[in-house]
């Protein structure tokens, strides 16, 4: 009796070790992919000119809308 329970004990626990093992693999390759991912898109690479310029452009437009309208307002 006590060999089974010590053959079932040392099952149990492998199989939870390799369940464990391979849960930890799959949250550290997300991990890698995602650090992978932050790092091409803070240098760059994978932006086109426009995503690159498109918020200063838009900043800018919109200071030039306001600047008219403060430009109006004042001549009326």
């Amino acid at each position: 009796m006590r060999d089974e329970l010590d053959q079932r004990e040392d099952k149990v626990t492998e199989r939870l070790t390799r369940r464990f093992q391979g849960a930890l693999q799959a949250a550290e390759q997300t991990a890698d992919d995602q650090f992978k991912k932050l790092r091409t898109y803070i240098e760059g690479s994978e932006q086109s000119v426009w995503e690159g310029y498109r918020g200063p452009i838009v900043l800018g437009i919109g200071v030039m809308v306001g600047l008219a309208a403060d430009i109006l307002s004042s001549l009326s």
